[in-house]
Formats: C-alpha cells, structure tokens, sequence
C-alpha cells in the first residue's frame, strides 16, 4: 500500500509581525514554510508585507520593533491580497507557530475581515506549549522565543521580529521536538 498521502499532508510554520502586541491591530508582515508532516522536508518558503491601513490604531512600539517605515511597505500588497495568497498556500495544512494563539488568533481574524475562505485544517501545534512540555522550568530562564532557541542550540535571528526570520526559528524547533518521537506532537494539535 502506497503511503502517498502522507506526503500531501502539511504543516504551515507560521510567524506573523502586527501593528499591536494585543489582537486588536493589523498584520504587518507574513512568513511562512511548508514542510510535509511526514518528515519535515521544506515544500516552500514564501513571505510578503502587508499594508496597513489603520496607523492610528498602532502601538509605536510594536511599530519600532517590527521595523514598520512607509518605504518598505509602499509596494506592499493589501490585506485581502495578501490573504488569498496566503489561504491558497496553507490549504489543507496544519498550523504551527511558536504563539499559536496570537499567530493563528490573527490570520483567521484577516481570514473574515476581507472574506477570504481559510482552509487550513481546524487545528494547529503551539510550539511554546510543547517548549513547556519538553524544557523543565528549572533548566531555563523564560521561554521567551529567543530563550528557547538559545537552549536548543539555534542560532539567533540575523533581525529579530522579521516574519520570515521567526518562522524559520519555528521550523528549527519544530525539528527539535519532532526528533523526540511523533506522540508528542499528535497529543497537542489543538
């Protein structure tokens, strides 16, 4: 029997830059890597800006961090653009992010804002829920993204808060905690 499927099946390693720190801004910047469930190989690597067009509503701090100037995103798609390229691409795949929660809690509110239908599949892997599981507390300071990488032995970000950046620092921990065996993983798609 032919396990062909199993190659179709996803994950789409998410990380998302937003004008606020609290679910109540805009997406700024979108990276993401698919890779097959079965073992992790890299199908695409893709990632765009998004332009906002609520400023007003943005923290400036969150702004700062995130680089946000009005030249680099002067040729950035819109919202709904950038949605339906993102929709097309996580089809049927499996979300993780290392704070799936704001990650996810943010895509599939763009999702509704500009209509755009969201087919990823229902569930998604939070990568700091599983660092709790894997990491013991007494063995690490916080489990701060750049913490955690430091423990695991991943090299920094070149730029920290760069979508394409922190989604490539996901799929580096992914790979960590997929080698400790796949019950893991499959008792925490929530």
């Amino acid at each position: 029997m032919s396990n062909d499927w199993m190659k179709r099946l996803r994950y789409a390693v998410i990380d998302l830059e937003t004008t606020r720190k609290d679910l109540d801004g805009e997406i700024l910047e979108i990276g993401l890597i698919l890779a097959r469930m079965s073992d992790l190989e890299v199908v695409e690597r893709w990632k765009t800006k998004v332009k906002p067009t609520r400023l007003v509503d943005a923290q400036g701090e969150a702004l700062q961090v995130n680089g946000y100037n009005d030249r680099d995103w002067a040729d950035a798609p819109s919202l709904r653009e950038a949605m339906v390229q993102f929709g097309a691409k996580t089809k049927s795949a499996t979300f993780v992010s290392y704070n799936a929660p704001f990650d996810v809690g943010y895509s599939e509110r763009a999702f509704k804002e500009v209509n755009v239908a969201d087919e990823s599949d229902d569930g998604y892997v939070c990568l700091l829920k599983l660092a709790k599981l894997f990491i013991p507390g007494d063995r690490i300071e916080n489990y701060k993204l750049a913490t955690v990488c430091r423990y695991l032995g991943i090299p920094p970000e070149d730029i920290v808060h760069r979508a394409a950046n922190g989604a490539e620092l996901a799929y580096r921990i992914l790979k960590i905690f997929h080698s400790y065996g796949p019950d893991p993983l499959s008792d925490l798609i929530s």
